[in-house]
C-alpha cells in the first residue's frame, strides 16, 4: 500500500511548509484509528478478565487444598510451624508461619484457633526505649508535664507486645510451652529519674505475665544481660523447682556484667529442676561443677561458646570450662548422650595456649556418651588419655590453636582421632593447623567412618607448627588438595577390578568440605567427580568399600571452581553419579538480622530490632 509522503520515510528530508499541513492531517487521522483500536483491545481485555475472574472461581472450588481434611490441615500446620522454627533465617520479629495460617480464610483461622499446640512458641520481645530521650532541651511550646512523642509511641508498641505475649499465652491454652527472652536492663545516662523514660516497669510486667506461666514452661531459651542484682528479669531465673515441672530443656546465655556476691553459681535455682534433661549454657558466670544442676538426670549437656573471652563493656571476663572441670562434670553426668564443650581462648603474653597440668588420676569411664564436640584454644593434650569411652561415634574437636602436634601440651584433632578413631563412625575437624602427615594420620585412623567433615579454620603458623622451645615443626601444612581426595578414591585396573586395597575411610557416605581454602582453590571440580564415580563402582565389586552417597562443599558466593547444583545434581551419565547428592553452599560475610541480634547478644551490646508488628 502506498502511502503519501512514503518515498520520504526514514530519510533526512524536510518537508515544506505547505506540506506540514497535509502532514498534521495524516497524523489525526491515523490517531483516530489507533485509539479506536485501543478502545477495541481494552473491551477485549475487560472481557477476557471477566472470563479469568470466573475460571479462578471455579478454579477454587475444585482446588485439592479444599479438599483436605482438618485433621491433614492441622499435620501440615504443625510441620510448617517446626520448619520455620527450625530454620537458621528465622529471626523472633519474623511473622510466624501460625498468623499466616489464621488468615487466609475463616476455615483456616478455625482450625488454627482451636490448636493450641501452634501457639506453644513464646517470644518475648520489649522494645527498647528510645536511648537519647531526656537528652534535649525542653521545646517552646512544651511545658514540664508534656509527654515525649517518642515516649508514647515506646509505651504504645509496649502495650502491642504485652497484648501479643498474652494472647499467644491464651491461645496456648494449657499446652507446654517453648520461652525465647531477651532482655538486657543496660543503663542509659540520660533517663535520669523519669520513670516514664526506663525500661524497669515495662520488664516487670512482661516478668509477672511470664512467671505466671512457669508450671507450663517445656523448654526456656533466655539471653540476658544482668547489669546489677535487681534487675527484675532475674527473676525467671529464679523459679524453683515446684513452680516449672514440666520444663525439660534450658539454654542460657547469661552475662553477669559486675561483680557482687548476690550472683553465685548457687543464686538461679531454675538450674535445679529435676526435669531438666537437656541443658545448653552458653556463657559461664561460675564453674560449672558448682552450678545448681541436677547433673545425673542430664541427657545432653553443651557448655561455653567462642565469645566467652568477650564479656561485654566495661564487664568482668566469664568464667571458662578446663580440662578437670571437663572429668568431673561426665563423672557428675552418667547419662550424658551428647556432650559439647568450648574451652575458650586462654592464652599467654606469647599467643600460646595456658598450661594446664594433669589431675594424674586413672580414666574417667563414660559407658553412654555417644557425642563428644570439644573447641577451643587450650584442649588439655591429656584429656583424651584420660576418658574411656565405649560407645562414642561422633566426635566434633576444632582447635584454635595454631601450634599443634603429637607432643605438645595442647590437643588437637590428631590426639582425639588416634584415642577414639577405631570406633567413630561420624567426625568433623578442622585441619588447618595440622601438618600434611598428621592430616593424613587422621583419615588413617577412621576405618568404620560414613560420615566427613573437614574445614579449613584458616589458622596456621606462617613457619609451620611452633613448639614451646620455639623450633618449627618440619612438613608442609595440611590442605585437603587433590593429593588428599586421591587418597580416599579408590583405582582399577585395565580389566575394572578395584585395585586399591588400603583405601582410606572405606565406609565412607557422606562427605562433606571446603572448596577454597585461605584464598586458595582446594581440590578441583575433575578430582571431586573422579571420588565420586569411582566410589560407587567400587562399591559394585568389592562390598567393603560403601557407595558415596552425599558430598557438601562449601565455597563463597561467586567461588566454585565451575562448580553449581545444575551440573552437579546426580544425573550425569558420563561420570556415574547417579544416586549422589552434591550440594554446594554458598556464603557470603555479611550478617543477616537474626545473625546480628545473636552476636550484639552474646556481646551483652544492645541491638536494634524489629518487635514484629502484625494483625494476630
Amino acid at each position: 500500500m502506498d502511502l503519501p509522503f512514503q518515498q520520504h520515510f526514514d530519510t533526512n528530508y524536510v518537508p515544506e511548509d505547505y506540506e506540514v499541513q497535509d502532514i498534521k492531517t495524516l497524523i489525526r487521522h491515523r490517531q483516530v484509528i489507533v485509539d479506536r483500536i485501543d478502545e477495541e483491545i481494552r473491551a477485549l481485555t475487560e472481557r477476557r478478565n471477566a472470563h479469568a475472574d470466573i475460571i479462578h472461581k471455579y478454579s477454587e472450588l475444585v482446588s485439592p487444598i479444599r479438599r483436605l481434611p482438618a485433621d491433614i490441615l492441622s499435620t501440615l500446620f504443625l510441620a510448617s510451624k517446626a520448619c520455620q522454627e527450625g530454620s537458621l533465617t528465622f529471626a523472633p520479629s519474623d511473622m510466624p508461619a501460625v498468623v499466616v495460617f489464621s488468615h487466609v480464610c475463616r476455615q483456616w483461622r478455625a482450625i488454627v484457633l482451636g490448636m493450641p499446640l501452634l501457639w506453644t512458641s513464646i517470644h518475648v520481645l520489649i522494645p527498647a526505649c528510645p536511648s537519647f530521650i531526656g537528652g534535649r532541651p525542653r521545646l517552646p511550646h512544651e511545658d514540664e508535664h508534656s509527654t515525649d512523642p517518642l515516649v508514647t509511641a515506646w509505651q504504645a508498641r509496649v502495650e502491642l507486645q504485652l497484648d501479643k505475649l498474652n494472647c499467644w499465652l491464651s491461645r496456648s491454652a494449657a499446652c507446654p510451652l517453648t520461652v525465647y527472652l531477651k532482655a538486657s536492663d543496660t543503663h542509659n545516662p540520660f533517663y535520669g529519674d523519669n520513670p516514664e523514660l526506663s525500661n524497669d516497669h515495662a520488664s516487670a510486667r512482661f516478668t509477672d505475665i511470664l512467671c505466671s506461666s512457669s508450671p507450663r514452661w517445656k523448654e526456656v531459651h533466655f539471653t540476658i544481660a544482668i547489669n546489677s542484682p535487681s534487675f527484675t528479669f532475674i527473676r525467671p531465673l529464679l523459679r524453683t523447682s515446684d513452680e516449672v515441672p514440666q520444663l525439660e530443656k534450658v539454654h542460657l546465655d547469661v552475662l553477669v556484667a559486675f561483680e557482687e556476691p548476690e550472683i553465685t553459681g548457687n543464686t538461679f535455682s531454675l538450674l535445679g529442676a529435676p526435669t531438666i534433661t537437656s541443658l545448653k549454657l552458653t556463657r559461664l558466670w561460675d564453674s560449672p561443677p558448682s552450678l545448681p544442676a541436677q547433673w545425673s538426670s542430664l541427657t545432653t549437656l553443651s557448655i561455653g561458646s567462642g565469645y566467652n573471652s568477650m564479656a561485654g563493656y566495661g564487664s568482668p571476663p566469664s568464667v571458662r570450662c578446663n580440662g578437670n572441670q571437663v572429668l568431673k562434670i561426665l563423672q557428675l553426668c552418667p547419662k550424658l548422650v551428647r556432650f559439647s564443650v568450648d574451652f575458650g581462648i586462654r592464652a599467654d603474653n606469647w599467643g600460646f595456649g595456658v598450661h594446664e597440668e594433669s589431675p594424674g588420676e586413672g580414666k574417667v569411664s563414660h559407658l553412654f556418651l555417644e557425642s563428644l564436640s570439644i573447641q577451643g584454644h587450650s584442649i588439655p593434650a591429656w584429656l583424651p588419655k584420660l576418658l574411656h569411652l565405649p560407645r562414642l561415634q561422633n566426635l566434633n574437636i576444632a582447635s584454635t590453636i595454631p601450634i599443634l602436634g603429637r607432643d605438645l601440651n595442647f590437643g588437637g584433632p590428631l590426639i582425639w582421632i588416634q584415642e577414639f578413631g577405631s570406633q567413630l563412625t561420624d567426625v568433623t575437624f578442622g585441619y588447618s593447623s595440622l601438618s600434611r602427615a598428621d592430616l593424613l594420620s587422621c583419615l588413617e585412623c577412621l576405618p568404620k567412618l560414613t560420615k566427613l567433615r573437614v574445614t579449613d579454620n584458616g589458622i596456621s603458623a606462617p613457619t609451620g607448627r611452633i613448639r614451646r622451645s620455639g623450633q618449627a615443626q618440619q612438613g608442609p601444612d595440611a590442605r585437603f588438595h587433590n593429593a588428599i581426595l586421591t587418597k580416599l578414591t579408590p583405582k582399577f585396573d585395565q580389566s575394572g577390578q578395584c585395585t586399591s586395597k588400603d583405601i582410606l575411610c572405606p565406609r565412607l557416605e557422606v562427605f562433606s568440605s571446603d572448596l577454597v581454602e585461605r584464598g586458595e582453590a582446594a581440590f578441583t571440580g575433575e578430582a571431586l567427580a573422579n571420588f565420586i564415580a569411582n566410589r560407587r563402582r567400587a562399591f559394585n565389586s568389592d562390598p567393603s568399600i560403601a557407595a558415596i552417597k552425599e558430598v557438601q562443599v562449601w565455597c563463597r558466593a561467586g567461588e566454585g571452581a565451575g562448580l553449581n547444583e545444575q551440573e552437579w545434581d546426580g544425573s550425569s551419565d558420563d561420570l556415574d553419579l547417579n544416586g549422589c547428592r552434591v550440594i554446594v553452599h554458598r556464603y557470603t560475610h555479611e550478617l543477616d538480622a537474626g545473625s546480628l541480634w545473636e552476636s550484639a547478644g552474646r556481646l551483652g551490646v544492645p541491638a536494634f530490632y524489629s518487635e514484629g508488628y502484625y494483625d494476630i
